[in-house]
């Protein structure tokens, strides 16, 4: 049996209490080591030791050693504990412990493998001035002025969400500008953030050291974020320190999500091709992918036209092309979909096209055919809800302001429109983070774009420094 470690300055540690991984059709895959509470102090005390260590490191070095475990974590050959594991390992374990599809599993050892050799250039679209004299002399320059640019804390916590493995972006960035981090890793993908140590810690143990692996239980990461100068958790998050200003004040939250498109030119078939392409992208698990259309125009057409297009280049391939879940999870997601139909907020487009439920049962499996549903009341708020399978709910509006009110709270935003002003108008928007349009309307998740925002200027911060 597969034991997953912590990891505390390189230290494996096995411990007594172990949690199990299960596969979405509930089957014991492996074990993983449950980080004691009694050991937090230890935790502090080595990141607040090794933090002038890691900072005393040029950036270049980092860089060109992240460059090198790129190449060790692409050829994925590995040990965890005394079992090997290769590629068909490692994309086997991922699929069945997140449901992902095997061929996604598999393109994302080439992404990571990309996101580490290409971190010197995510850095530099983010950081003001050179890449050099920002994370080594702590300096940068802006019209003959020199203003210093240095960590906002010492010791930084990450709560990762499990929904794709290259979320480990989100401990990469700041790792590279030469943060030590306490990492707690997603239980449905522990296997993807342990290689990626592994292959670090195979490059350069040193680099590896400032990496504390915390597979670990809720009060052990309450703990950890009261002790922690900076924290990142997922969106979902939020209600667990709304009532603590300390924790808000310091705290970065990864956004849920929520990309929509917007129409209001004359409706064109090949529409439907860019719709169907965001939808499935990374088997609709990713918050860039695609949720709601806005559509001035033929919402029926662009529903149905949709629809037919999932029919034919999906469900003869479902299990290849669509993410699987516990049934018990399958089911309450069906039933949060049919809640809203059956109350005649929207239509399910495809489910009347395929004449067949949208739930079925693969291997003990549950499997949610992609869904496309046209949206009756404009009250509903199925319009915009992030579900994690490719689903999409389709409005048809026509008054501006009401086009910008439903194109709120949205990370991306792609825009097919001649209306100048009403783009413009959009960007102004604060909650929509990213409008795309023209040639890159069909920009998605590119990692020199800001997610949310850019990172690094939450991690550090700009003082006047004359030394």
């Amino acid at each position: 049996m597969i034991c997953i470690p912590a990891v505390l300055n390189n230290d494996y540690i096995y411990t007594m209490e172990k949690d199990d991984i299960v596969s979405v059709n509930n089957r014991l895959i492996a074990q993983s080591s449950v980080f004691p509470i009694i050991r937090l102090s230890q935790v502090k005390k080595h990141g607040e030791e090794c933090f002038k260590n890691f900072q005393s490191i040029p950036i270049r070095n980092v860089l060109d050693d992240l460059k090198k475990a790129a190449e060790v974590f692409k050829k994925m050959e590995f040990e965890i504990g005394n079992i090997k594991i290769n590629k068909s390992d490692y994309v086997r374990l991922v699929s069945e412990s997140t449901g992902l599809t095997p061929v996604i599993v598999k393109s994302e050892i080439n992404e990571i493998a990309d996101i580490l050799y290409n971190m010197e250039d995510i850095l530099k679209v983010q950081i003001p001035g050179n890449i050099d004299d920002a994370l080594d002399k702590r300096l940068y320059f802006n019209h003959n002025s020199c203003i210093g640019y240095y960590p906002a804390g010492k010791t930084l916590a990450i709560k990762l969400p499990g929904n794709i493995p290259t979320i480990c972006l989100y401990w990469l960035i700041p790792f590279a500008q030469k943060r030590p981090v306490f990492l707690i890793p997603p239980k449905e993908d522990l296997f993807t953030h342990f290689l990626l140590v592994e292959a670090i810690k195979k490059v350069n143990p040193v680099l590896a050291s400032f990496i504390t692996f915390l597979p670990c239980k809720n009060q052990f990461q309450s703990n950890l974020f009261n002790i922690s100068d900076q924290i990142m958790v997922p969106e979902s998050a939020m209600s667990l320190m709304k009532n603590s200003e300390d924790l808000l004040c310091k705290t970065y939250f990864i956004h849920y999500g929520r990309s929509k498109f917007l129409i209001t030119d004359s409706y064109k078939s090949e529409f439907a091709d860019m719709l169907f392409r965001k939808m499935t992208w990374n088997n609709g698990r990713t918050c860039t992918g695609l949720t709601s259309v806005i559509t001035t125009n033929n919402a029926e057409a662009i529903a149905n036209d949709l629809s037919m297009k999932i029919i034919m280049n999906i469900e003869q391939n479902t299990e290849e092309m669509v993410p699987a879940f516990s049934l018990e999870k399958a089911k309450l997601l069906n039933d949060m979909i049919e809640e809203f139909v059956s109350r005649g907020e929207a239509v399910d487009v495809t489910s009347k096209i395929r004449n067949k439920s949208r739930l079925i049962e693969v291997n003990n499996k549950g499997i949610l055919y992609p869904t496309v549903l046209l949206i009756k009341n404009k009250k509903s708020k199925v319009f915009g809800l992030e579900l994690p399978f490719p689903f999409v709910s389709i409005i048809q509006l026509e008054d501006e302001d009401e086009i910008i009110e439903y194109s709120k709270n949205t990370l991306i935003l792609s825009v097919i429109s001649g209306n100048d002003n009403l783009i413009n108008d959009l960007c102004y928007e604060k909650s929509i983070l990213k409008v795309f349009s023209g040639v890159n309307i069909e920009r998605g998740y590119n990692y020199f774009d800001p997610h949310e925002g850019y990172i690094l200027d939450y991690l550090n911060q700009k003082k006047a420094v004359l030394l």
